[in-house]
C-alpha cells in the first residue's frame, strides 16, 4: 500500500497503527512527519506523547502533552496521558491535577478513578516518610 507523502492523516494513522505494534521509534518517526505537515492536530501531539511515553522519553512526552493542550482542553484522553506522563516525571501532585481534569470531562473513566486512588495513596505515604 502506498502512503500519501504529503497526508498529515496518513502518517498520523501509521504512527497509530505501529505504536498498538509496539514498533514505537518507527511510530515516532511517522508521528514527527505528521507534526510537520500539521502541527495544529492535538491528536497527533497525543499521540507523540503516548509514544514517547512508551520509550521511556517523559520530558519529551510533557512537551508534546501540553502542545495538545494548548490547542484543545475539552478531552479526557488527553489529560490522561498527561497525568500518566506527570506521574512518570514523579510529579504525582501535579499528576492527580490531570487526573482530576480528567474525570471532570469523564466521570466513568475507570483507569482515571482507580490511579486516583493509587497516587493519592501513595502521595499520603511519601509525606508520611518525609
Amino acid at each position: 500500500m502506498q502512503l500519501d507523502d504529503q497526508s498529515a492523516f496518513a502518517w498520523h494513522q501509521k504512527g497509530v497503527a505501529l505504536n498498538k505494534l509496539g514498533r514505537y521509534e518507527e511510530a515516532l518517526a511517522s508521528l514527527d512527519r505528521a507534526v510537520e505537515l500539521r502541527d495544529q492536530d492535538k491528536w497527533v501531539w497525543c499521540e507523540r506523547a503516548w509514544c514517547l511515553n512508551r520509550l521511556g522519553r517523559h520530558a519529551e512526552a510533557l512537551i508534546s502533552i501540553n502542545r495538545a493542550l494548548a490547542l484543545d482542553t475539552g478531552h479526557a484522553w488527553v489529560w490522561r496521558e498527561k497525568a500518566w506522563t506527570l506521574y512518570n516525571l514523579h510529579s504525582i501532585t501535579e499528576a492527580i491535577e490531570s487526573l482530576n481534569k480528567c474525570l471532570e470531562l469523564d466521570t466513568q473513566d475507570k483507569w482515571a478513578q482507580d490511579s486516583l486512588v493509587k497516587w493519592r495513596a501513595e502521595l499520603t505515604r511519601d509525606v508520611g516518610h518525609g
